[in-house]
């Protein structure tokens, strides 16, 4: 079975809970978004992109309310410690832009490569709300996921007929990307 075939398979079946655990996870402590699994199956399935997206934010909130207490609870500070891919930096302007702006600091997160964890498990120290909180990461998740499961699906769509034969070479493109582009964002926040 080729990888555009299994990517299609998962995506008509656990691709929804894949998508909700993987954004689960990245909101506490896992280093990679959800946004490469969604990415990756939406464009395999356009037609599950909606399922695939609205699964996603909803994990990614849930982590993120998930991250929130264990801020408020006191680990949160050592998770962010010993969190793969996150610097001092990160850690400092999410803190910085939470206690400033309250919920409304979230608005950074998509804008500037810093972990939506930094942002949950730093929120209740900072004097964020829990409800402001949980309003706040519905919104920037609920925009960023949906946007990359639309334009992953579109691409999907459009490349329907050569995409079968190409997908593994594609997803090769993409991960190579996704590391490259991760690699500069914690070199620029290091």
């Amino acid at each position: 079975m080729s990888a555009y075939e299994r990517a299609r398979r998962v995506a008509h079946g656990p691709g929804r809970w894949v998508a909700c655990a993987w954004a689960v996870a990245e909101a506490v402590v896992w280093p990679i978004v959800p946004d490469v699994v969604v990415a990756a199956l939406a464009g395999a399935a356009p037609r599950r992109a909606p399922a695939l997206a609205l699964w996603a934010t909803a994990g990614s909130v849930a982590g993120g309310m998930a991250a929130y207490a264990l801020g408020a609870a006191g680990p949160g500070a050592q998770l962010l410690a010993h969190a793969p891919l996150v610097t001092e930096r990160m850690v400092d302007h999410a803190g910085a832009w939470l206690a400033t702006e309250g919920a409304v600091g979230l608005v950074h997160q998509p804008l500037t490569g810093v972990p939506f964890k930094v942002f949950g498990l730093q929120a209740a120290g900072a004097g964020v709300g829990f409800l402001p909180f949980v309003a706040f990461a519905a919104v920037v998740r609920g925009v960023r996921l949906p946007a990359v499961a639309l334009v992953f699906a579109l691409g999907g769509a459009a490349l329907r007929h050569v995409l079968p034969r190409w997908y593994g070479a594609l997803l090769a493109v993409g991960a190579g990307a996704f590391v490259a582009g991760l690699r500069r964002a914690v070199e620029a926040w290091s």
